[in-house]
């Protein structure tokens, strides 16, 4: 190896300049700065940062050759020089000026011939959807995949392409038999599609017990895309280290295993996921930094919903539950065989699929519009129930092309829509998950009334607890003329408790009439409502909310009828 950029040459003994052999003297001679050869091999700009990138190639002392994308100041600055030690150059820090200016010559030199390579931070859609990548190709159509290398991300390394098509079908045709995992595998294609749609990230959370084959299933929908055993996320991982993930393989489908192991800090992370933007940070040398943004379908794998029942009403729209599995017990040999061919047939038909998406890009939309219409419609007055429908229409979208894919390979096929609209019957028409929050919390404040009612009983004259219910108790409120009477702190500190926002519930409470009683007053010519009453208990007077009690029957009665009947009266909670 020889190359000679005045006053520069490489060889493979190192890097040398030439100088005068004497003062005055015409003869040059090489003087030796660096003991290990390092070459500008390529160019790449990052279709991600835009950032101009150079790769290079050091040989060690013992010949092992060692390759690095290198930003511009990695190679003129003194810093970024000093760093190089970590690529295997050998050089006294004196050199450092002598190499930056070494540097500095040969790209200048060097650049225009240098070959170019693509090169990217993360996953995903880039040039206006006109190019897409994962893993270490690029797709542009109806062009064969180029080769790119994530700077950045090395998560691109479980996108890996093994086997063949026909050996992946194996375990695609015994587990397709089953609408659920035909819903599970159009879920797992929809985050390719959302940015063409205009449709946000959602939550696929596949609930049930052991046997439905919750795992496989999902290993078998990231088989699509690559390793279908590394691309499961252990619920256990950081938040820091999920997120990260997500960040640098937008626009694909993330896969998180068994959250029931650990539900107390998946919830959260998972709507930080399904939101679409991670966190922002800041440090020294950058200051404040933007935080990743991202298009994800997360799909989890539990016993347990990740939602509890106080969960924001925001967070259950975006939440497709599955309930439904593989609902026969295979026997072993055939799990094994499954389990076979898509861990020795991988990652291969992400490039029918992507190329699918290419050539229906243009009419993606209106067959979203499509199914969209074909979806029932819920009920009118439920805004929420109409947010939801969005998300299955996307997964029906996605179904459209993964079906014509599976057609192509000779997969049985099915319609995306008769599947799709089973599960958004299920989940949107027929289920109640959609109630808004401040019904729920009223829901909440009831069942929490029944489990402490002694706490608003009152004696028969009125003023302290029967001998029977004696005990040392602060009064929570009151049960007069048939409502539960509580002071509006108390009902703040409750509602909170219960998890939900008290203003925003108690407003709603107001505008909706039927969860406070109010009375109407006009004042200076305009009609109000107040909602407050005054309440007189043993001589002091307290400001109270009246709340009907929630049951069909008349069970609840005041003070003065239980004193007349001379018992407590029986609740029947329904």
């Amino acid at each position: 190896m020889r190359l000679y950029y005045p006053p520069y040459k490489i060889t493979d003994e190192g890097i040398f300049e030439e100088v005068p052999a004497k003062p005055d003297s015409d003869k040059l001679i090489d003087v030796r700065f660096c003991d290990t050869p390092c070459r500008l091999i390529a160019t790449g700009d990052n279709v991600d940062t835009g950032e101009t990138l150079y790769k290079i190639s050091v040989t060690g002392l013992k010949r092992r050759e060692k390759i690095a994308w290198k930003k511009p100041k990695d190679l003129l600055t003194r810093d970024g020089i000093i760093s190089m030690y970590d690529n295997g150059m050998i050089f006294e820090e004196k050199m450092a000026p002598k190499l930056m200016s070494f540097f500095s010559t040969y790209i200048r030199k060097a650049t225009p011939d240098l070959k170019e390579e693509l090169t990217a931070s993360r996953s995903g859609w880039k040039q206006n959807n006109s190019l897409f990548i994962v893993g270490s190709k690029a797709y542009t159509g109806r062009k064969e995949p180029k080769e790119v290398i994530q700077l950045e991300n090395n998560t691109a390394d479980l996108y890996t392409q093994k086997g063949s098509i026909e050996g992946w079908k194996v375990g695609a045709e015994e587990l397709l038999k089953y609408d659920a995992i035909r819903f599970k595998a159009y879920a797992a294609c929809t985050p390719l599609i959302l940015s063409l749609i205009g449709v946000p990230s959602f939550l696929l959370e596949q609930i049930g017990k052991s046997g439905i084959l919750k795992t496989l299933s999902s290993m078998f929908c990231a088989s699509m895309y690559g390793n279908p055993v590394t691309l499961q996320i252990n619920a256990k991982s950081t938040p820091k280290g999920i997120e990260a993930f997500v960040g640098y393989n937008t626009d694909l489908p993330v896969f998180i295993d068994e959250t029931s192991t650990n539900e107390k800090e998946i919830k959260d992370m998972i709507y930080t996921i399904a939101n679409g933007i991670g966190r922002s940070t800041s440090n020294k040398s950058k200051g404040y930094e933007m935080p990743k943004t991202w298009l994800t379908v997360v799909m989890t794998t539990g016993e347990n919903p990740i939602l509890p029942t106080n969960a924001k009403l925001g967070e259950f729209v975006r939440n497709v539950q599955l309930r439904d599995g593989v609902t026969e017990q295979l026997d072993q040999n055939t799990v094994s065989k499954i389990e076979e061919a898509i861990q020795e047939n991988h990652g291969l038909l992400r490039d029918l699929i992507i190329k699918e998406i290419f050539e229906n890009k243009d009419s993606l939309k209106a067959t979203y519009r499509m199914y969209y219409e074909a979806l029932p419609d819920p009920d009118e007055k439920n805004i929420t129930c109409a947010r939801a429908k969005k998300f299955y229409a996307a997964i029906a979208t996605a179904g459209y092309i993964l079906e014509t894919v599976f057609c192509r390979i000779g997969l049985k096929n099915a319609e995306p829509l008769d599947i799709v609209n089973k599960y958004y019957t299920q989940n949107v028409i027929d289920d109640s998950a959609f109630i808004p929050d401040h019904e729920r919390a009223f829901e909440a404040f009831q069942a929490w009334f029944a489990g402490n009612r002694l706490y608003f009983e009152e004696s028969e004259d009125g003023d302290l607890p029967d001998e029977e219910h004696k005990i040392n108790h602060e009064r929570y409120g009151w049960i007069r003329a048939g409502k539960i009477q509580i002071t509006p702190t108390k009902l703040e500190q409750v509602i909170t408790q219960l998890g939900y926002n008290y203003k925003g519930c108690v407003d709603n409470w107001k505008k909706e009439r039927k969860y406070l009683d109010g009375r109407s007053h006009k004042k200076n010519g305009k009609e109000y409502t107040e909602y407050t009453f005054e309440l007189k208990d043993n001589g002091i007077q307290h400001k109270v909310f009246r709340i009907p009690y929630n049951q069909e029957s008349n069970d609840l009665k005041d003070s003065d009828d239980r004193a007349k009947k001379g018992k407590m009266p029986v609740l029947h909670i329904k």
